[in-house]
């Protein structure tokens, strides 16, 4: 059955008519029922007729709870009562549509009749805008409070009116220190005004600045920070408040900080790198080249002597001990006045500017020379690693970076080839040297591929027959002029440069070729001399026998000569390659035997055919030197104990040779037998030998 409020709804067509084109959303409550409402609240909750929500009352048409979380029923029971005391409620409810969708408005509830209470009317207003918008505020709020960046606001004056808990956290100020002060309180005095002008300009032309600013945070402490200034206005007029957004920058400053060290530092030794180095020698070549006098300054380039030796047989990691070991001895002697950098690997530079006393150059790397004759201490293990220096001079000896860095390793070079241990000042004489040096490096690849690089055969005799033994294979370099380039000069270049693999096999392969094609005895013994890059190299081995066998040359016809420092680096290697050779025939020797700290130590563990006594040894092999005779004599002996063959080098004088007879030495060869001879001179050689047993004198033995 329907209830109706009977004639009170039966007022007239005209109130009829607003009441059904009013916008305003209209309810009307019989007994706290919905009993009409018009079409703007029925198009409100979605109701394609309206006698969907007839008779239902309020709460029915509403979320069980309301947002402030009490029950809808009792609140909406708690309007109805104030109506017996007030003329009307208004208040904010949540309503949904029959599908579910809340529909937030605000409601004014009141009584269309004084004398009837049961008769009610609701007017609605959507505020579903007005929520959204304090949902949006909330938001900001949240975000304000708990935002990882800080938050300043400002008057139009720029005096602080509110900040963020996050300010507080970077500056170390609460919100009671900071409110209130102007916005620059906390300036550290690193920027000038023009800085604070343009960012100001900034700000008011184009509304916003953003960039790095050095604060001062309660502490004192300098804060970088990262700051977005924005000058808020209302339609474009006049500015209300400026709104400071920043971070802290502290560690991308560091990070910033890191990067450019190490753009500019060598990681390992933190000294300055080449970078660094090369940028402090132009600024200092620019700086004098403005003034009226140049001022000198002094250039040191440093190298470390042995220290290849040490970083290949210990390992990379004790080489980096060792170079940061050196650095700390460089640097007990190095001034703030003075500049030092790690130019390469073992290579260092030191820029000597404005000298404190005249002669401060040399008295400080003498000093640091003299240091370096103490050993570096590492692991109870004492390593030796002296200095070669060299000391270019501006402007005498160049204007400019690159021209110093040259003169200075060209002195460093000779200081190096010198011994070392010692420094030197660039002349121009080590200029041309240097200037050969390079010279020969850019020729020598060129001079292996083509074979300008060829054998020659030193004779080796043996002194029990009188009869020619055999030759040690030797490499000469004969430029187009006819003069030679010593291989004192072109080997050590081969081996910076790792081409004595290919200068080795080039010279082995035109060696057994002539000895191929000569037909020599098939006792005549070879000799030849390895060096570790080879004895590394995968295809030693391989390279070895394929030219023995091309040339029909047996195996056991040749002997290998190991150096000691050629097994010392990488022993184990070393022995697995020449193991494998010693299964094919080949025998071998340990050459510049005696001159090593462990040589009786390689004896055992190599178990060689042969050993070649050192020339050093046989220098001083005359009737009044007694003690070097019975060291000679008793490597002899030692070697026929245990069944090896004894070779003596650098045999010169007639004296030597007979010496060498009288104690039972096998083998011997030197310039007084004969000179290296190339493959024409030795054929000859080999057709008229004569027998080195009695010498005439000077004659060259078997020439």
């Amino acid at each position: 059955m329907t209830v109706t409020p009977g004639p009170l709804l039966r007022e007239g067509r005209l109130y009829q008519h607003l009441y059904d084109k009013s916008p305003c959303p209209t309810l009307l409550l019989w007994e706290h029922r919905f009993v009409d409402c018009n079409p703007a609240c029925a198009s409100l909750f979605g109701l394609t007729d309206k006698k969907d929500i007839l008779l239902s009352h309020p709460w029915e048409l509403s979320p069980p709870t309301q947002p402030c979380g009490g029950c809808s029923e009792d609140l909406a029971k708690a309007q109805f009562d104030q109506l017996s005391t007030l003329p009307c409620a208004t208040f904010e409810w949540m309503h949904q549509t029959l599908a579910g969708v809340a529909r937030p408005v605000e409601v004014k509830l009141f009584k269309l009749l004084d004398d009837e209470p049961r008769l009610l009317v609701a007017e609605l207003t959507d505020i579903r805008q007005r929520y959204e918008f304090l949902r949006q505020l909330q938001i900001s709020g949240h975000v304000y409070q708990h935002t990882s960046d800080g938050v300043m606001i400002t008057d139009a004056n720029n005096r602080i009116i509110d900040v963020n808990p996050t300010f507080t956290r970077i500056t170390g100020y609460s919100r009671q220190d900071a409110v209130g002060q102007p916005a620059g309180f906390m300036k550290s005095g690193l920027h000038s005004r023009t800085f604070y002008q343009c960012m100001w300009n900034a700000i008011l032309k184009q509304g916003h600045w953003q960039g790095e600013i050095w604060d001062k945070s309660k502490e004192g402490k300098l804060l970088p920070k990262l700051v977005n200034i924005k000058a808020i206005r209302q339609q474009h007029t006049c500015v209300d408040n400026f709104v400071a957004v920043f971070s802290d920058a502290t560690s991308k400053y560091k990070h910033r900080k890191e990067l450019e060290f190490l753009a500019y530092h060598d990681p390992l030794t933190h000294l300055a790198n080449r970078t660094m180095l090369l940028r402090k020698l132009t600024q200092l070549t620019q700086d004098r080249q403005t003034k009226a006098v140049a001022e000198p300054f002094s250039l040191a380039f440093i190298d470390l002597d042995n220290f290849k030796l040490i970083n290949d047989t210990k390992g990379h990691i004790v080489g980096d001990q060792v170079i940061k070991a050196a650095v700390e001895k460089m640097l007990k002697h190095v001034q703030k006045t003075d500049f030092i950098g790690r130019l390469s690997g073992d290579e260092f530079l030191i820029i000597f500017d404005q000298s404190p006393q005249p002669n401060y150059v040399a008295t400080t790397l003498d000093k640091i020379l003299n240091e370096f004759n103490q050993p570096i201490q590492l692991a109870a293990e004492d390593y030796y690693a002296s200095l070669s220096i060299g000391v270019s001079r501006y402007p005498k000896d160049g204007l400019e970076p690159n021209s110093l860095i040259a003169a200075a390793d060209m002195a460093m070079y000779q200081a190096k080839t010198a011994g070392g241990n010692r420094w030197l000042y660039y002349e121009n004489a080590h200029g041309e040297q240097f200037r050969q040096q390079k010279d020969i490096e850019i020729q020598l690849p060129g001079a292996i591929k083509e074979q300008r690089l060829r054998p020659y055969f030193q004779p080796m005799a043996d002194l029990r027959s009188g009869r020619l033994y055999g030759c040690e294979i030797l490499a000469r370099w004969q430029q187009d002029d006819g003069s030679f380039i010593p291989p004192a000069v072109f080997i050590p270049i081969a081996e910076r440069k790792g081409l004595m693999p290919a200068l080795s096999a080039s010279l082995f392969k035109q060696a057994c070729e002539w000895i191929g094609q000569s037909q020599v005895d098939d006792n005549f013994q070879l000799s030849f001399n390895v060096s570790a890059k080879e004895l590394h190299s995968a295809d030693f081995g391989q390279h070895i026998l394929t030219s023995l066998a091309a040339n029909g040359i047996a195996p056991h016809r040749l002997t290998l000569e190991i150096t000691e420092s050629c097994l010392i680096e990488h022993f184990e290697q070393s022995m697995f390659a020449l193991e494998t050779l010693r299964q094919q025939g080949i025998t071998l020797a340990i050459d510049d035997f005696g001159t090593g700290f462990s040589s009786f130590n390689y004896l055992k563990k190599l178990a060689p055919d042969c050993i070649k006594i050192d020339k050093s040894f046989i220098d001083d092999l005359d009737s009044g030197n007694r003690v070097n005779r019975l060291i000679v004599k008793s490597l002899i002996d030692l070697a026929h104990d245990i069944g090896l063959r004894v070779v003596a080098e650098g045999v010169e004088q007639a004296e030597q040779l007979n010496m060498l007879h009288t104690l039972e030495c096998d083998i011997v060869q030197g310039f007084y037998l004969s000179r290296p001879l190339n493959a024409s001179d030795f054929r000859q050689l080999m057709q008229h030998p004569e027998p080195p047993g009695k010498p005439r004198p000077n004659k060259p033995m078997l020439q």
